[in-house]
């Protein structure tokens, strides 16, 4: 007749420790850290309409323009002469888009993917998607230059209602692209645009 066995209290304890190891690596692997979360702030420019997420340690610089400031944010200094770097990305504003342009900014975004297109000597890769407001179009491409091949990506979101075309525009060395695209994609995908701007 076989009953209810117990098991010494000694391996009882090390079921239980196991247990508890278990779910303290399941909490650290699957949540983010505090130190990951404190990684990145935001960065607000009411010029703009723009929120977003950014490293702590980047660099930030609002080139004046006539319509909005351009922003640029890089894990490089940026000359602020030139607004130049290797790693980083810029954001564009474009207002009054069927004025100045005589095309609605969803129009103009597509025409300048075809001037992409053209001028490309590399295949790209373009992914459209709709919000409620927003036509997104994402183009990603490889650029030639003298020194080195760029990955670039080019982000552009038109406001057809209020006329408004972003255009985020993001370039790292391909040497450098896979270790900065976790980074890269946390950035782009915290970025919020004012839907009435």
């Amino acid at each position: 007749m076989t009953g209810f066995q117990r098991f010494p209290i000694s391996f009882a304890r090390s079921v239980l420790v196991a247990r508890i190891f278990l779910v303290v690596f399941f909490l650290l692997f699957s949540c983010p850290s505090h130190a990951q979360q404190d990684q990145f702030e935001k960065k607000e420019w009411a010029e703009s309409h723009i929120t977003l997420l950014a490293p702590r340690d980047w660099q930030v610089l609002l080139e004046k323009s006539d319509d909005a400031p351009i922003c640029h944010i890089s894990p490089e200094p940026i000359d602020a002469t030139t607004a130049s770097y290797q790693v980083g990305l810029a954001i564009n504003i474009l207002r009054s888009v069927p004025s100045t342009m005589g095309q609605k900014p969803s129009e103009y975004a597509q025409s300048l993917i075809e001037q992409i297109r053209e001028r490309s000597d590399q295949e790209i890769t373009v992914q459209s998607t709709q919000s409620t407001l927003f036509k997104i179009y994402r183009v990603e491409y490889s650029l030639v230059t003298d020194d080195e091949s760029m990955n670039i990506i080019n982000i552009l979101e038109a406001n057809d209602s209020t006329g408004t075309l972003y255009m985020m525009i993001w370039q790292a060395p391909e040497s450098k692209a896979q270790s900065f695209s976790e980074m890269r994609e946390k950035v782009l995908n915290s970025i919020h645009l004012d839907p009435a701007f």
